[in-house]
């Protein structure tokens, strides 16, 4: 189902106006790392760990105002400890994701920036700015990031610098982020879908349905 832009701007309010990027510093989550070193090559993703929610034992926390871009600590009555940050333009955003102690995540629909950011302080590590708008959610692999913009490319950049690796047009609108597996890409868009080598822009074939993963298959 296509949601229009226009009603999701209008949805702003109900949606977080601040980015809670909350780092849990003193907590039992340690994320494994799934990129590799100064060769690139693709890596395979451990299974994530299991973190069990007692809402019983949860405790309130109170969020320090922020300004734009600029990350504010906060401590926990229970003794942990994280940040809060948020991103200009009060606009809705999309999930972001963590890869080897950063976190990535676009300024919104209707913006043009991407971020990088230090998920021990908030730090911004590098910003990119898109020619299009609209980033998407991301996905990462083998220390390459990528994500759609919503009018209408695929962008992979270097995760540790940013750098655009390359960048192909596909058609108007992309509004889901793409999927990846074992070095390539899987993309849907207006005119069908695709698949994207990771490391250079390389289409192995274009079936007519949109791939769905599932386990390291690929079924249409």
């Amino acid at each position: 189902m296509r949601l229009p832009i226009a009603q999701l701007k209008k949805q702003s309010s109900a949606l977080a106006a601040i980015l809670l990027l909350v780092a849990v510093l003193m907590g039992s989550v340690n994320p494994s790392s799934t990129g590799s070193g100064d060769q690139k090559s693709p890596a395979k993703t451990e299974p994530a760990k299991s973190l069990k929610i007692n809402l019983d034992t949860s405790v309130e926390v109170k969020l320090p105002e922020v300004r734009d871009l600029s990350a504010v600590g906060f401590h926990t009555s229970d003794g942990k400890e994280g940040w809060v940050l948020r991103l200009p333009g009060n606009r809705p955003i999309a999930t972001p994701a963590y890869a080897d102690g950063l976190l990535f995540v676009g300024g919104g629909y209707g913006s043009h920036e991407f971020y990088a950011i230090k998920a021990k302080t908030g730090e911004i590590a590098w910003k990119i700015n898109t020619s299009d708008d609209g980033p998407t959610a991301v996905v990462v692999e083998g220390g390459y990031v990528a994500f759609n913009t919503e009018s209408c490319t695929v962008i992979v950049v270097d995760e540790k610098t940013g750098k655009v690796i390359w960048q192909e047009w596909l058609g108007d609108p992309l509004m889901s982020q793409p999927a990846i597996s074992n070095g390539h890409l899987f993309i849907a868009y207006p005119a069908g879908s695709t698949t994207l080598n990771i490391r250079r822009s390389r289409r192995r074939r274009r079936p007519r349905y949109e791939p769905v993963l599932t386990d390291c298959s690929q079924w249409i």
